[in-house]
This record gives structure tokens, sequence and C-alpha cells, in this order.
């Protein structure tokens, strides 16, 4: 499945290449390294989204929506503003020729600077990393905690993007919401939790490191 994406990811960009009418799109919140394209060419009846190391086909759903069931990519271009949902998480868009992006204060296409991520600033609130790493087993959960529900196990040495750190907590490490490689979104615990090339406070160690 993996290898699939990369391929839709190119037959629609070469598509789009040679459509004139298709409309494109700036999805996301660059301030939590959320930064999407949407293309969609509605006489073809075919679209794509692209972002976050991913990327896909789209196709209308027939109620104004279009769709991804595989990724969980849903784009609503009707409604003001537009919409996209990220498994499950809704994200503003806005049209790509209308200058420069208002989604968040980081220019479209920029992720904040992963090597130095901001501090926080009011408590409860979550800092921006969007890095990659890998969860070494444990459970997901919807929320930055033990309190919230269990949304489904991961195997040990899974890919993630570890998104924002929640600065909750727990047993000397913190919750980090984490983004797997299919768009799915959630909560893991930082002591099962490793980054991939760089040292981020927060979590058990680096990936490769044996203490």
């Amino acid at each position: 499945m993996k290898t699939l994406l990369p391929v839709a990811a190119l037959a629609f960009a070469s598509l789009f290449s040679t459509v004139a009418t298709a409309e494109s799109y700036r999805c996301g919140d660059p301030n939590v390294g959320i930064n999407v394209t949407v293309d969609i060419a509605p006489d073809k009846g075919v679209g794509g989204f692209d972002g976050m190391g991913r990327g896909g086909l789209l196709t209308p759903d027939g109620q104004g929506a279009w769709v991804n069931k595989e990724s969980g990519v849903r784009f609503i271009p009707e409604q003001m503003p537009p919409v996209v949902f990220l498994a499950g998480e809704q994200f503003p868009c806005q049209d790509a020729a209308a200058g420069p992006s208002n989604l968040g204060s980081v220019a479209p296409g920029q992720a904040p600077d992963v090597g130095n991520p901001p501090m926080r600033s009011t408590p409860g609130e979550e800092t921006a990393i969007n890095a990659p790493g890998r969860s070494l087993g444990g459970t997901r959960r919807e929320g930055p905690g033990t309190e919230y529900p269990k949304i489904a196990a991961l195997p040990e040495g899974m890919p993630v993007i570890l998104y924002s750190n929640s600065h909750v907590e727990f047993n000397g490490f913190e919750w980090f919401r984490i983004v797997l490689t299919d768009g799915r979104v959630g909560y893991q615990w930082g002591g099962i939790l490793c980054s991939e090339g760089q040292e981020l406070p927060g979590l058990l160690r680096m990936c490769g490191a044996t203490n």
C-alpha cells in the first residue's frame, strides 16, 4: 500500500499540469505544521491532495465533497471557507491563487523550525513540532492522558509524525499528538516514543539509541 500513494500523487500531478480549469487550494494550519495542497478538476471528476509526506487521489462523493476513503481525507470546496478533513480533524483552506496565506503566521509549505521548537506561552497550549519519529508500541488515545479513550494499539517501530507536544506530563514524559502515515491522528505517551535525527524533550530517546 505504501507504494501506491506516490504513484497516485504523480498521476494527479501530471493530469493537473494539462487541465487549465483545475482549482488549487492551500489547506491546513501552518502554525502546527499542517500544510496540504488540494487540486480538483470538476469537469474531469478527479482531484488530488499532497502534503506531509503523502498524497493521493480525490473523487467526488456526489454530495459536494471530494474524498479519499483510504486516507481519511475529505475536502469540501463549497463551504465558506473551504475545509479539508484529515482523519476527522477539520482545517481551513483558501484559493492558492489568492495571494499570501492567511491560514497562519507561517508561510504556505513552511513547517515550524523543528530544530528549535517554540516555547509554550500558555499553560495547556500545544507546541508544534512536526518531526519524524517512531512509536515503540503501546496505545494511541483520543487525548493526552490515560483518562482518554483508547483508539488502537500501535506496533513497535511504526513511523509517526510527532505533530505537537501537549505538555501534559505523566511519569516523567509528556504526551504527544501524533499523525500516522495514513493520516490518522491521536495521542501517545512520550515514554514509548522516539525521535528521528534529533533529541526532543519530553520523550524517551532518539530512535536507535540504547539509553
